[in-house]
């Protein structure tokens, strides 16, 4: 192909002809030949304004798929769209009246705005489920017992991906995931008692933890540190206690820590919230990593903030969207300052007594630990 081109735009002619330096018309000619030779040689597309030499006129059928839009592929809908899906009237909630009234309907009364209380006193209800939490021995957060009693309920983060309304083919998978970790369990506890350490590991297997688990069977674990982590996942779990410090900073308190709380009558629902403030308020907070923090995200986690509220069984949760100062993905944009932004978000009864049935069956399916 190279000697052709290079042949074709030479200036080397026939000896039976004069050559192109004979008259203006012999060079111009000889220029017109040499561009159709070499378009005829190598071929030619437009693309607007441009003209581009393909270098293999003969693509294969493969690189002819790759250039041609796939129109199977998966797309990430908009906000909006994704909104709609859900059910949210976007012109109800942004008109003031509509605000005003859907805050009526969610049971708020208007108090979605009400300011945060700069306290630390800790109210009845949450002493009572700091009270139990020591008592009962609940798993605390990012363990291993943490982990496995999740997969035993039904929690508030799987609440989204269970229900129809929200999501259309999620509770298989979360289905799956859960039976894949209690079978791993299983399987922990044979190494156990197989072992010669057993006896020694006895008083830790009676508090719920799984401390023998080899660092093999934690590296080969779906969803463990590492490559296996989603970018976004691994994001928010870094900076999540950075912006519940924020938080605290901001409003003036000092959060409770909780592991995985059940509920007092449903025992196979649970949540395990990011924080809780003393006065009684549920603190639930995400980082986003690759999109703009937004005044309505709250709708897209509405489960999972209404099933927070049900199982501690207080009345506002407050939504807090954060990143950390600096540029980048995951970030502000401002290296001085993070942005920061908080929803109050009211308890909906109604909402839990329209989906209880779905959850209730699907719990029947869960495995036995």
């Amino acid at each position: 192909m190279r000697s052709a081109l290079t042949f074709a735009s030479s200036s080397t002619v026939s000896p039976h002809r004069a050559p192109p330096c004979a008259s203006r018309r012999g060079v111009f000619a000889s220029r017109r030949r040499a561009k159709r030779t070499v378009a005829a040689l190598a071929g030619t597309n437009r693309r607007g304004d441009v003209v581009v030499l393909n270098a293999a006129p003969n693509a294969s059928k493969r690189s002819k798929r790759r250039r041609e839009p796939d129109p199977d592929k998966k797309r990430r809908r908009p906000l909006e769209e994704r909104l709609k899906r859900k059910g949210v009237d976007l012109e109800q909630a942004r008109s003031p009246a509509g605000a005003e009234s859907l805050a009526n309907e969610n049971g708020a009364n208007g108090e979605e705005d009400s300011e945060v209380p700069a306290t630390e006193e800790t109210c009845q209800r949450v002493a009572e489920l700091l009270f139990r939490q020591d008592a009962e021995g609940w798993p605390m957060q990012r363990t291993e017992a943490w982990r496995y009693a999740r997969a035993s309920c039904v929690t508030a983060s799987d609440c989204g991906k269970i229900l129809r309304a929200y999501n259309a083919d999620g509770a298989e998978k979360v289905l799956e995931q859960k039976r894949r970790i209690v079978a791993e369990e299983r399987m922990a506890r044979i190494d156990l008692e197989t072992s010669d350490l057993a006896k020694e590991l006895e008083p830790t297997r009676e508090r719920g933890e799984i401390a023998g688990t080899s660092e093999s069977r934690k590296s080969k674990r779906k969803g463990s540190r590492g490559s296996g982590t989603p970018a976004a996942i691994r994001h928010g779990n870094e900076f999540e206690a950075e912006a519940l410090a924020h938080y605290e900073k901001v409003h003036g308190t000092k959060c409770h820590e909780f592991g995985l709380v059940r509920h007092d009558k449903y025992y196979w629902l649970g949540a395990s919230p990011d924080g809780v403030h003393p006065a009684g308020r549920v603190v639930e907070i995400k980082c986003p990593y690759s999109r703009p923090i937004s005044k309505s995200r709250a709708q897209e986690h509405r489960p999972q903030i209404q099933i927070l509220l049900e199982v501690l069984d207080l009345e506002f949760c407050d939504f807090v969207q954060y990143k950390p100062a600096g540029r980048g993905k995951g970030r502000s944009g401002n290296p001085d300052l993070p942005a920061y932004n908080r929803e109050t978000i009211a308890r909906d009864r109604d909402w839990f007594a329209s989906h209880f049935t779905e959850l209730e069956s699907f719990a029947k399916n869960l495995p036995t630990p």
